[in-house]
């Protein structure tokens, strides 16, 4: 690293100008940038699932539905139908927009004189106002009907947006969906105060805006609290100049050249910039203390900075590479938004480096020295963080038993904790439980019939086999049994036209038991005015939809749903007959075991990545292996402080894993690094251990403090994967420090770990 520190001091034109170069490239590449994910991008890519899924939804409508319940306190009042109507015309007209469902399309089946007819309840109250109350109370009293129109108190009226299937739909369109919706109802008085909405499509909306929020609020801050803890700690512009140069252009790289490859970004870039610019000030501190530890031995200005690259260069290169390993591992997510995220992450790390190794030395030999008060951090927060170093060696080498026993204790619960930890996801349950929208889906639990989709497709080969008697007898046996399921609380098909028309007829609701009579029902009700049958039956009538309405928003909870029904259906069902349960919901919670798959073997590869790292690092099998106890305490942590506060580990929590294993070695690798090179200086292990807390554990001190604190803007945000970023990571980083400063030297002072002292080599002690 000397060498290159030395080429860079001696070609500075040259390197600025490159730097310069890469950065306006970057920019360009910034400038094309769009937050333009779909959802096939986000999840499935060229998932075969999901492509039956999509060739299924094409026949039958999506389940991409944004439901808004609006408040009317008179629904079926000449006044307020005109408003709907224009609203229901307003919102088909949009380009997105495939069809609506509302009340105006509500029909009452009735016989008269052995006729039957088909009547929207909308045109009844048109032709008979006196009348409407009575109608909208038969339409609260049909079983059939109930949850599916009216909330179940209150004056709230569902209405139903599907939008076309489209899986190269961009995220970033969401937000406009659901802000143009919104508007729309705003202009014909159905104000915020007066609605609820629920759906997948508003969901992603609002994971979009977290994007944003992340880009435009989250990030700045990070910026602050990473220059006002510079600023703190080092109480000199030069430091603060550097942090802020070599982050900004950092993310300016990373996002940059991203999106000058591709301009479509994820919505998990929304992460990157902050990460980014953290990494990248850890690097610089980590140098610029370096530095001045190496002015505080008496050494000129270029002396130190070239004595800098030396002790610590070649430690924050193996830092970046552990850390990257770990961002990279992230990779083994199959998913494209995981494979994405790890390799930009990845390659910022290794970016924040080389800027750091690049500027560091270059800005340093430019400024003035800094003063010997300066050199000594001779300041309340300096002082604070030396009584710390001191604090931690007297305890960790007086007492190593003591440490190393109650390490075993906290270990053996974390343990606990984490084998028992069970792995869910939700969407909804990723928005803070004061967001709107988070609101609102609880509010749509309580008064409708659920707010989440799936379906149940049932089909055969010949055509005309669903209206045979046995085929639609079994789908009403299948709703029955799926309807019985605690996460059900509706269901609608075919098989419901079928006994609602039984029962306008005189009947008592069955199914009949011929084809013929099944087919004479269907084509009385398209004779008698009721609306298309296209939502739940195919033309060949070859395929037939149930649509359930769940109060269940696990995902994998909802792909065992769908697993269930396919075994109720081939139990149920002719064996010609085929049951498949899908739906957007069902498809992310079957594949969530392939993320989840993914997330462990990747925290696996993180693990036996960084150990041989270590190992070759650190030139030693022992150390090695004894260096990774303190890098997998934080794993340990954080995923038994989350079962033990949640019950349930969300699956991005196992991307933080990834990342914290990756953060967090750095501070292991900075002391057992600088412990080999003063156990070759020194006589003693005592005297190693002691000079090594006097160079390395203020900066393994302060790097962790200016790290969690510059996750700590996360938990501004509302979505679950961005806020634990400021919760769980700052944590892993917590632990992991107390590890480093506490257990390992214990470890080195009762014989775990040991380095070659200066008497066992003496060409060492002159290698300086």
């Amino acid at each position: 690293m000397q060498h290159y520190f030395r080429w860079t001091l001696q070609h500075q034109k040259m390197v600025l100008f490159i730097v310069a170069l890469i950065s306006c490239i970057s920019a360009v590449g910034l400038s094309r940038a769009v937050v333009a994910s779909s959802v096939g991008d986000l999840f499935f890519g060229d998932s075969p699932q999901y492509s039956n899924y999509l060739e299924r939804i094409r026949e039958f409508g999506s389940d991409e539905v944004i439901a808004v319940a609006y408040e009317e306190s008179d629904p079926l009042g000449t006044e307020s139908l005109e408003r709907l109507q224009r609203i229901i015309t307003t919102l088909e007209a949009h380009p997105e927009v495939k069809r609506t469902t509302s009340l105006l399309d509500l029909e009452q089946i009735k016989d008269q004189d052995g006729t039957l007819y088909v009547n929207r309840y909308a045109d009844l109250a048109r032709e008979h106002p006196e009348k409407r109350h009575q109608l909208v109370q038969e339409i609260k009293d049909d079983p059939l009907l109930q949850g599916r129109t009216f909330s179940r108190s209150g004056n709230h009226v569902l209405l139903l947006t599907e939008l076309k299937v489209d899986p190269n739909r961009s995220g970033e369109k969401a937000p406009q969906l659901a802000n143009d919706f919104r508007l729309i109802l705003d202009d014909y008085g159905y104000g915020p105060d007066q609605r609820h909405e629920s759906g997948f499509p508003a969901v992603m909306a609002e994971m979009i805006h977290q994007t944003y929020f992340s880009f435009k609020v989250i990030f700045p801050f990070t910026v602050m609290v990473m220059v006002g803890s510079v600023v703190m700690l080092f109480r000199t512009p030069l430091p603060v100049f550097l942090s802020v140069s070599v982050s900004m252009l950092s993310v300016l790289w990373t996002v940059g050249i991203s999106a000058f490859i591709s301009p479509k970004l994820s919505i998990f870039y929304g992460i990157v910039p902050s990460v980014v610019t953290i990494v990248a000030v850890s690097d610089v501190i980590h140098l610029w203390s370096a530095y001045l530890h190496e002015l505080a031995l008496g050494k000129d200005r270029d002396e130190a900075i070239l004595g800098s690259a030396t002790d610590v260069g070649r430690a924050c290169l193996l830092t970046s590479i552990t850390t990257a390993v770990g961002f990279f591992s992230i990779s083994l997510v199959p998913t494209p938004v995981f494979r994405e995220l790890g390799v930009v992450l990845g390659a910022g790390v290794g970016i924040a480096l080389l800027l750091a190794m690049t500027l560091v030395p270059i800005i340093a030999s430019w400024g003035k020295t800094p003063s010997v008060k300066a050199q000594q951090m001779d300041n309340p927060i300096g002082r604070l963080v030396n009584r710390s170093v001191s604090i931690c060696n007297h305890i960790s080498t007086q007492y190593p038993r003591i440490v190393v026993g109650v390490f075993l204790v906290c270990t053996a619960g974390l343990t606990w904790g984490f084998l028992n930890t069970n792995i869910e996801t939700s969407f909804i349950g990723r928005l803070s439980d004061d967001n709107s929208l988070r609101l609102d889906a609880d509010w749509f639990e309580d008064e409708f019939t659920g707010s989440q989709t799936m379906d149940v497709f049932v089909s055969a080969e010949t055509p005309e086999r669903m209206l045979d008697p046995d085929v639609m007898q079994g789908i009403a046996a299948l709703q029955s049994e799926l309807e019985s399921l605690p996460a059900v609380d509706d269901s609608v098909s075919i098989a419901d036209l079928v006994q609602r028309i039984d029962v306008g007829l005189g009947g008592t609701g069955i199914v009949p038991d011929s084809r013929a009579a099944i087919g004479q029902y269907l084509l009385l009700f398209e004779l008698g005015g009721g609306s298309s049958l296209d939502p739940f039956i195919d033309f060949e009538r070859k395929q037939v939809r149930i649509a359930l309405q769940l109060n269940e928003h696990r995902m994998r909870r909802v792909h065992e749903m769908a697993k269930q029904a396919n075994e109720i259906g081939a139990r149920v069902m002719p064996e010609d007959v085929d049951t498949i349960g899908t739906g957007m919901m069902p498809l992310v919670g079957g594949w969530l075991d392939e993320i989840v798959s993914g997330q462990r073997n990747g925290v696996l590869m993180s693990v036996i990545s960084i150990t041989i790292l270590m190992i070759i690092g650190l030139r030693q099998l022992g150390a090695g292996l004894w260096s990774m106890i303190p890098n997998l305490l934080p794993l340990l942590a954080v995923t038994a402080c989350a079962h033990w506060i949640w019950h349930e580990l969300d699956s991005d929590t196992l991307t933080v894993l990834m990342m914290a294993i990756g953060i967090g070695v750095d501070d292991t690798i900075h002391f057992l690094t600088r412990l080999r090179i003063e156990s070759g200086r020194s006589t003693s292990h005592e005297e190693a251990t002691r000079r090594t807390f006097h160079f390395a554990g203020r900066a393994i001190i302060m790097t962790t403090v200016i790290l969690a604190a510059g996750f700590m803007p996360f938990l501004a945000s509302d979505y679950w994967s961005t806020w634990i970023l400021g919760s769980l990571l700052p944590l892993a980083l917590v632990v992991a420090m107390l590890a480093d400063l506490l257990l390992v030297p214990a470890l080195v002072t009762i014989g775990a770990i040991r380095f070659p002292l200066s008497d066992s080599m003496p060409d060492s002690a002159s290698a300086r």
